[in-house]
Order: C-alpha cells, then structure tokens, then sequence
C-alpha cells in the first residue's frame, strides 16, 4: 500500500487485473473471422465473374464462326471452347463491335473501290494495322483483276492458329478486329479463304477432323473476329476451305506460308460473276421435250452474239 504524499486521509490501493472480460462476447476475435470471411466470399464471385465473362466471349466467337460450341479437332494443340487455358482469363480485345479499335482503319468515305489506285490505298492501311500488331512481316498484298488480295500467313517463328487447331493467337486476333471495321465504310465484298500445309491428320474417317474441315474452321474464325471488330455481315461474299490444294509454296507442301488466310477484296465485277456462278441458274430453253439447255452467259458470247447478229457493211446499200 502507498500513501499519497501530503495526504492524510488514507491509503491508495492498486489493484492489477488479468485484462479478461467476464464475458468473452465482447472481444473483437468474432470480428476478425466475419471480416475474412467477407473477403473470401468476394474472391468466389470475383472468380465466378471471370469464368462466366470468359465463356461468354469464346461462345459468342463460336456462333458468329457457325461452329457449334463443341467443336474440336483431333489434332495437337486442340481444346473444346470454353475450356480453360494458360494465360489471361479476360481477353483484352472487347466484344462490342462499336470498340476502341475501330479507329485503328477506317476510311473516310463509303464508296466502292474498283481502281488499282484505290485498291492500293487500302493495301497501305492494312499494312499500317499490320506493323502496329507486329504481323508486318506475315502480311502480303497484291492487287489483280480481281481485287485486293490479302494474305496473312505462318512463319519459322509464329503462326496465325495454335497447331492443328481454329483458335487464333492473340495477335491475329488484334489484326481481324482492326481490319473488320475498314469494310464499314467501302461497298466492296469479301471473299475468305483458308489454307493448311501437306500435314495429315491420323484419322481417315470420312467425318474425322481433316485439312478440309481445319481451313474451313479458321476461315470462318477470321470471319467472326472481324464482324466482332465491326463489319457488317453483309460484307462477306463467300467463306471457303481450300485444305493444301492451292498451296503459296508448290516446291514445299508443309511450308510455314502454306498455312495461310486469304482475304479478296472483290471488285464490282468479280463479284458479281461470283453471284453468277453460284446464284439462280438462268431460265433454261428446251431444244426439245427431251433435252434441257441452260444459255451461257460470258462476255466472249456477248461479242460473238452481237458480230453475228451487226449488218454486213453495205449491206444495205445492196438492198434493192
């Protein structure tokens, strides 16, 4: 006991405690599992949110490809969409059409290109998104009769599609999505070719994956990245799968530039003898009961129609 100095009155006394409450209900430990608690429930919907965001993309990529949504291939490299893969969980180019990435090619005036000189001034743009991707050096343009011809290809060091597989690279990706909007603004159509090297497939089957039903896939992969990227449906002639048929290397089947996707920027005409050949088959003549005739209709028989039907000069002189 202490006295208090100049104190008379009496004696302090101390008295220490153990510091533990009667009742343990008023700690704060129950705080501190609510809050870990609070934490790891934020972490299962954060993750839920990712995986459902991932699914949705890769399914949207599926329906505007015409692929069903399990479609795979026997082959390396291959995986069922919506399986999980190595790297980010959210793709960093966006869904939406009217995106950011828009502004990466667009042309200033909705017209048709015919012209070499026009056709040539789209090639430089798509040259321009190439370098900006780093695919610069898988890019080839050339105009022909029959358009603007666009050929990405394969590389000894990358390539356009995993192997074996429709499921582009990242940077193929970025490039599509670029060029997609460039056809917002022209009237030209498109058409999409896919190509594969020599490599078989192990199976056999008639309905086993194939070089066919591979370059087929990645075109319509290419297809919906761009529609993805912004444009219109209505841009698209024809989608094809030319397998190794048409290979850009002839002396090396299995050539990296064999594995190929070519974009033709029709003209007006070759576009429409495109709707010709594969559109309403002109109303047929019977030569007899029997027999059924289809006319043809070239631009050679038009001239030799009109030499045949044109008057002989003087002709008409000689008429009485």
């Amino acid at each position: 006991m202490l006295k208090r100095p100049g104190q008379e009155h009496g004696e302090v006394v101390v008295k220490k405690s153990g510091g533990k409450h009667a009742h343990e209900e008023h700690g704060g430990a129950w705080k501190v599992a609510f809050a870990d608690f609070c934490l790891a429930l934020m972490c299962l919907f954060l993750v839920l949110w990712v995986l459902a965001a991932r699914d949705k993309e890769e399914i949207e990529v599926a329906m505007a490809a015409g692929a069903a949504p399990n479609m795979t291939y026997q082959g390396l490299g291959t995986r069922m969409v919506g399986e999980y893969q190595p790297g980010a969980l959210i793709p960093k180019q966006p869904v939406n059409p009217q995106s950011q990435e828009q502004s990466g090619g667009q042309l200033q005036v909705q017209k048709l290109l015919d012209t070499p000189e026009e056709l040539a001034q789209l090639s430089r743009r798509v040259r321009e998104v190439g370098a900006q991707v780093g695919l610069d050096q898988h890019i080839i343009t050339a105009v022909t009769a029959e358009g603007l011809r666009i050929t990405v290809h394969d590389t000894e060091q990358s390539g356009m599609f995993k192997v074996g597989s429709a499921e582009p690279t990242p940077e193929f990706v970025r490039l599509l999505r670029r060029i997609g909007p460039m056809f917002r603004e022209i009237d030209n159509q498109l058409v999409i070719a896919g190509h594969t090297d020599a490599q078989p497939f192990s199976g056999h089957d008639a309905f086993a994956a194939s070089n066919w039903s591979l370059s087929m896939q990645r075109a319509l992969m290419a297809r919906a990245h761009m529609m993805l990227g912004g444009m219109p449906a209505r841009s698209v002639l024809q989608v094809i799968g030319m397998a190794e048929v048409a290979p850009a290397d002839p002396q090396n089947p299995q050539a990296p530039i064999n594995r190929r996707v070519e974009l033709l920027v029709t003209t007006k005409a070759h576009a429409q003898n495109v709707h010709r050949t594969f559109g309403q088959l002109p109303v047929s003549e019977p030569l007899t009961p029997e027999l059924q005739s289809s006319p043809a209709d070239t631009p050679m028989l038009e001239r030799l129609r009109e030499m045949l039907l044109k008057p002989a000069p003087g002709a008409a002189a000689k008429a009485p």
